[in-house]
Order: structure tokens, then sequence, then C-alpha cells
């Protein structure tokens, strides 16, 4: 048992979706995926009776008290920045507060136009929080392709398959130490009604379970069961006053507008007069056609720049990334990748489904005997 998101196979753990998919793959059996040991009997019909900020000002606090060293990721988005104000506004002291680029224009822009001004904006009231900005040089991303297993020892998810280079970057610093608190404002509550009753559920793409090897990572919105039990059913009160029944299991699947927004107000991400969110779009039927010849698929508008934007100025790091993908396609005869191709995205492993009307955990087969849909 683990206190981290993980999956299990064959009566092991894994903290690793090559490593648990290998197992699988090898033994087959039942593949997994796993909430924290906290999540262990958490009755969700019941909404904790504290405000969601009285819950988030406590956790910060218990968090600040744990680490000797305590860093902030800060990305510029809505739940990165919901997530620093907890801190900044209740006086909880940061030791760090990172923002980490690519280099990519085309892909940096929440970080160049959001999060770095709004940083240097209210560095003088926190003269204690050391500000760090990071962002490769061409040759660290040629040396970082060039690692033998860059793509195994990276893949926890689903962050190797996609050209995001915030998280190669990231994942491959040197922020490990035991001593260390690294805090990342992650992740959305995602939850549906099914049968008449209200569910909470977790993507293993979502929710990103980590390898210790990357430090202790703080998942602010979702490590918490009391936490994200509040933001489930603030969620849910705001999508039966918003929207019609019909679209109640819309508005955390599809990226609509609408639907984003009224998930990020409903959850509590937009309470600042000041905050405002970049809507994301996600697409999973274009492709891209590389300079070696081979056509690659992009999941999001922002990879699609990213892509675009790299082969412009470094094309030989993106030729070295997109044969490893490809090639890894491979893997597991493919089994585990949308229509064989590892470029498509692997294929989500579900958690147990929470009722937030009678509080009982089913599995994705109880719920979905024909097959998960919605």
């Amino acid at each position: 048992m683990l206190n981290t998101w993980h999956w299990r196979c064959n009566g092991k753990t894994y903290d690793n979706k090559i490593l648990a998919i290998t197992e699988q793959y090898n033994t087959k059996q039942a593949l997994t995926f796993h909430t924290p040991d906290s999540y262990n009997n958490y009755n969700f019909s019941q909404e904790p009776q504290d405000s969601l900020n009285a819950l988030l000002v406590n956790y910060a606090e218990k968090i600040r008290e744990q680490y000797p060293y305590l860093r902030f990721w800060f990305s510029g988005g809505c739940d990165s920045e919901a997530a620093l104000r907890v801190f900044l506004d209740n006086n909880v002291h940061l030791d760090e507060i990172i923002m980490v680029g690519t280099g990519i224009p085309e892909y940096d822009y929440e970080i160049d136009d959001v999060a770095i001004p709004y940083i240097k904006q209210i560095s003088p009231t926190i003269p204690k929080t050391k500000i760090t900005i990071r962002k490769p040089s061409l040759s660290d991303y040629n040396l970082f392709f060039r690692r033998n297993y860059w793509f195994e020892n990276l893949n926890t998810s689903s962050h190797g398959v996609h050209f995001q280079p915030t998280h190669f970057m990231r994942d491959y610093s040197i922020y490990n130490d035991d001593t260390m608190g690294n805090v990342y404002g992650v992740s959305k509550p995602i939850i549906i009604k099914h049968q008449s009753e209200w569910w909470v559920q977790f993507y293993d793409n979502s929710i990103e379970p980590y390898s210790q090897a990357w430090g202790n990572k703080i998942n602010f919105f979702a490590d918490d069961p009391a936490i994200h039990a509040k933001q489930c059913h603030m969620l849910r009160r705001n999508i039966i006053e918003k929207c019609t029944e019909s679209e109640y299991n819309s508005v955390c699947h599809k990226r609509n507008l609408r639907y984003q927004k009224i998930l990020n107000w409903g959850i509590g991400r937009l309470q600042h007069k000041d905050s405002f969110f970049i809507p994301k779009t996600r697409v999973t039927t274009e492709k891209i056609k590389l300079d070696n010849g081979e056509s690659i698929y992009f999941a999001t508008r922002k990879e699609e720049g990213a892509i675009k934007g790299m082969l412009k100025i470094n094309p030989d790091a993106v030729n070295q990334w997109s044969k490893t993908i490809l090639g890894f396609s491979e893997f597991a005869d493919g089994t585990w990748f949308h229509d064989g191709r590892a470029d498509k995205d692997f294929i989500a492993v579900l958690s147990p489904f929470y009722s937030l009307d009678t509080g009982a955990v089913k599995t994705v087969d109880d719920l979905f005997p024909k097959g998960y849909s919605i």
C-alpha cells in the first residue's frame, strides 16, 4: 500500500506505467489504478462542513510543517494560481517558486505572458522566497533525447507520449531531495452522473502518478480526500444549477469554453476578482508531417505549437523524440495505445468510483459491465 497514486498488477505495486503494463502483458492479470491510502474508507457522500478555503489553508500549513524546504511549481494556469494564492494570502512561507519554460515561444505563452509577470509583480511582498525561472537550451533537448531509456524512465503516466518539453525538463531536474516538498496545483475533480447516482472518478493520465525519483510531489487539490470531496460537492451543485441533465457529464469531459467556465467556477478556481483561465483545447485526429517524413498525431493545440515551434529552431530534437515514440508503438503489441499508436496516447486506467450520494465504492466493471462509456 502507498500513500501515493499507483498501479497494481499480479499482487505487485508500481509507480511507473511502463513497468505495470509489462507485468500485465506478461501475466495477463488485471491492471488497476489506485488512490492513496488516505482515500481508503473515506465517505464521499458526506460533504466536509469547513469551507474549501479553510481546508486548503489547513493543508498548506500541514505540508509547510512537514518539509524543511517547500517549493511551488507555478505554471500561470488557474489551478496553479489558486493554489499559490492559498500560501501567499495566508502567509504560509514558500522557500522557492519555480517556473519552467521550454524556450519555444509557441508553447511558453502561459509562462511568459502570465506566470513570470505575475511573480515579478508580487515578488517585493515575498522577499524571503527564491524565484527561479528555468528554460532549457537547444543542447539540453538534444542531450535529453539521446539518453538511454529516457521514455521508460520518464513515463509514469503519459508525459513521454506527448511533446510537452516542460515535463521533460521538470521531471529530470535535480529536485528530488527527501527534505523538499514540491507543490503542484493539480488537479481538477472529475464527476459523472450514472444510473441516477453521482460518482467521483480518477484517470491515471489526469492525476499523474509519479516515481519516488521525482521527489516528494504534492498534488495540492487532490492528495487530501476531504479537499477533493468538498470540490466535488461544490461542482455538482454548480452543474445542476447551470446545466440541463443531458449536459451533466459533459462538464468534466468536453473542452467546450462554457463547460470549462462551469467547472472552474464550481471548484473555486476563479474566486478572486482578477482570476482568469486560458481555455484548453484538445484534438485527437490531426497530425503533423515531420522533416524525417514521418507523420505524428498531437493531442492539444499547445502541443501542436510546441512541435511546430521546435521544428523551426531544432528539428533534430523533434525527430529524435518522434523516432522513440513511434518505435514504442510496438510495446506490448500496441495493446495499451489508442489505435496501436503511441502518439495517440495510452489507454487510461480508471480508479474505483466513489459515490457522492451513498458513499459506495465501485469498480469500473461494477458500474459499466458492458464497457465504460458516458
